[in-house]
């Protein structure tokens, strides 16, 4: 029997669904009919329930909406242990009407806000509107389609006919005076930096009758940086008093707990089983280990044959910060430099980096510069990270030469490229919170017109992930259910003393050395060129890539290189081996492996010199010997051992949980409320047999 871990169980249900209500929410179909397109019709429910609560008299503020759902809907309470207070201290704007949507990337956040926007100045309910995003190149893309969409002639009309106090909202920037009918949208850094924004002055004191729609509205909660901070205190700021707030994003996560206020969700799940956005197609299990470009490029080659006749493929990267971005990308372009036989001007036009400024900090800014290469005297790295965020814009184009983006996770908004089809997350830290992995993914979820069928996106990690980042990826995309065990705090009076060894090296005999070494005694180990190594996706199944390894020395720069050692060890030594003997002993060495006779692989080239070492070794001269014996116990805190996960498919078919009768089961948040539901669910099986 399988259980369902359902985030939905977290999601608000505004109750009130008096017929003065719905007379309001379902007076606006035929414009959210014109507006949404059948696929789309999510976003209609999406404007529905959000109207349900700004209009119903039924709840002054969020509190009250929470507070209903806290008595009624067992499944909130088993994940907020404090009760109630602590449930609602999650919420800073519990004391407006203010509530959040989850709209999963690419499915068109922007039309359920205009939606929102265009409703609300219609019907009444506010007198002007503010929309707030956390960067200029997102204010940007809303105010184009806000712009388009305020011009549509029919939904104009039906406006009209409904009797609208607003049929056309003026849509403004905030550098200008904004009046009633407007709908205004701008990026928060100008609010409160007073950078020409004429919003504080056309607002204050009219928050009441204004609605504020916040884009990206994550920020509002895990502001990275003082600047996003101030988001929060703007909206409670006493001299403007906004009452009406909705937040809208795809990412609804502070760290890898759900928002507490959504009362809407249509989450990556169900776009992806509706094929509104691309299927996600990651990486579960990597034969080769170490990072290297030649996979990364296969798949990017790959992309190119199967989707190359409808449209460029793209591949991003996603790193940790700054810095890391720009040296990321140098590795880039020096691969695709050897890889395409291309010079670093070339490289560079098909690969840029993306960043949202270029460190301030000293150690930071010079790992930049440390990397960069200026294209002329007059370059600087700001000058070309103000190029290739401007180039964002063109990359879906065919005729613009970007194929590769290398990116910092934390700058993911405002994109709006449909062609990504492989995403890179490069190290672990850009992937360890279920937010990060929500940006990441969002990046290439956005479907490009005039495919055939719903694509994929490879998410090709090149960092082996640990089981927390591997588990915290399957809940975002609510793959399939965990259950965490380990230690629990309740059976301490269990836990016994487990102990570990620490050794130190002793000498255990002297060997002397009395006659030399005739010859090195060498067995290489097995090198190729090139090996087959192998990634299995959770989609598309195993990819097969030929790995081309590159530290590897060709037959003559290897017998270069011991002649060279053997001269700096021992002249005298060297004397006895010229480079004709060097090489006849490795090539027979090799041959006695039966191996390529032409290289010699890195790990190789270490065991010939130390074949070598023996013959270093002076006569008469005693030598030490080594090893490791014990020599202290150290103790093991097995309250601090990471806990374990496991999965319901691997319970089912490979193990079995003991729990005691009435005994609570040492599991806390989400596990607990699994744990629960699975108990439910026996104990409604064993009353079915007992009836059957």
């Amino acid at each position: 029997m399988s259980l369902q871990f359902r985030i939905d169980d977290q999601v608000l249900k505004v109750g009130d669904a008096g017929e003065s209500v719905e007379a309001v929410v379902h007076k606006y179909d035929a414009f959210l009919n014109l507006l949404c397109a059948d696929r789309y019709a999510f976003q209609r429910d999406a404007v529905r329930e959000t109207l349900r609560f700004l209009v119903s008299n039924a709840y002054p503020d969020l509190e009250s909406l929470a507070r209903e759902n806290w008595n009624d809907r067992g499944a909130i309470r088993p994940r907020h242990e404090g009760g109630v207070d602590a449930y609602l201290a999650l919420m800073p704007l519990r004391d407006r009407k203010a509530v959040s949507l989850d709209l999963a990337t690419g499915t068109g956040k922007s039309f359920v806000l205009y939606a929102l926007a265009a409703i609300a100045l219609a019907e009444g309910l506010a007198d002007r509107v503010l929309v707030l995003c956390p960067s200029i190149t997102i204010e940007e893309g809303l105010l184009d389609k806000f712009t388009a969409l305020a011009g549509n002639g029919e939904m104009a009309s039906i406006m009209r006919e409904l009797g609208a106090v607003v049929s056309i909202p003026c849509i403004r920037r905030g550098d200008e005076t904004i009046r009633a009918g407007d709908i205004c949208v701008e990026n928060i850094h100008a609010v409160y930096e007073n950078t020409g924004s004429s919003i504080r002055d056309s607002l204050r004191g009219c928050g009441a009758r204004t609605l504020v729609l916040n884009d990206e509205a994550h920020h509002l909660f895990n502001a990275p940086d003082k600047a996003l901070k101030e988001w929060m205190k703007f909206l409670r700021d006493g001299d403007f008093g906004f009452r009406m707030i909705i937040n809208v994003t795809g990412t609804p996560y502070v760290a890898d707990s759900y928002f507490p206020d959504v009362v809407f969700r249509y989450g990556l799940k169900q776009a992806i089983a509706d094929k509104v956005i691309k299927k996600p197609d990651y990486k579960v299990e990597d034969t080769y280990t170490e990072h290297d470009w030649q996979k990364t490029y296969a798949i990017h080659r790959n992309n190119r044959k199967e989707y190359g006749a409808f449209l460029k493929p793209l591949t991003i990267i996603v790193t940790q910060d700054i810095a890391r971005c720009v040296e990321v990308w140098r590795e880039l372009v020096d691969f695709l430099v050897l890889k395409e036989k291309i010079t670093v001007e070339e490289a560079e036009r098909r690969a840029i980096w993306v960043a949202s400024g270029v460190p301030s900090a000293a150690d930071a800014r010079q790992r930049v510069e440390a990397v960069y290469g200026p294209r002329h005297a007059k370059d600087s790295p700001e000058k070309r990270r103000a190029e290739n965020l401007a180039a964002l814009k063109q990359v879906d184009d065919p005729a613009n030469p970007v194929e590769w983006i290398v990116s910092v996770a934390m700058l993911s908004e405002g994109w709006d490229v449909k062609n990504v089809f492989q995403i890179v997350p490069h190290e672990s830290r850009a992937f360890n919170s279920k937010l990060l992995i929500a940006q990441v993914l969002g990046r290439g979820l956005r479907i490009p017109p005039g495919l055939p069928k719903q694509p994929l996106v490879k998410v090709n990690n090149h960092e082996r992930w640990s089981p927390e980042i591997g588990n915290l990826l399957k809940e975002v995309l609510e793959v399939e259910n965990t259950l965490t065990w380990g230690y629990d705090p309740r059976r301490s009076q269990y836990v016994f003393p487990l102990h570990n060894l620490t050794y130190r090296r002793i000498q255990t005999a002297v060997e002397t050395k009395r006659e030399k070494a005739r010859e090195p005694e060498i067995v290489f180990k097995p090198q190729n060129r090139a090996t087959m190594e192998y990634s299995t996706f959770s989609e598309s199944g195993t990819l097969a890539v030929e790995i081309e390894h590159r530290d590897l020395y060709e037959l003559a720069d290897a017998v270069k290189i011991i002649r060279l050692y053997l001269r700096e060890r021992d002249p005298g030594l060297a004397a006895a081996w010229p480079m004709k003997r060097i090489r006849a002993l490795i090539v027979q060495s090799l041959r006695d492996g039966k191996y390529d006779e032409t290289f010699l692989s890195k790990e190789n080239l270490l065991l010939l010199q130390y074949g070598f070492a023996p013959l270093f070794r002076e006569l008469g001269k005693a030598s030490p010997r080594l090893s490791q014996t014990p020599d202290d116990l150290y103790a093991i805190d097995l309250s601090k051992i990471s806990g374990q996960s496991f999965s319901e498919n691997s319970l089912r078919e490979h193990g079995a949980v003991w729990a005691a009768n009435d005994d609570p089961a040492p599991f806390s948040g989400n596990d607990a409320h699994l744990w629960e539901q699975y108990q439910r669910y026996v104990r409604q099986y064993a009353e079915f047999r007992e009836e059957a």
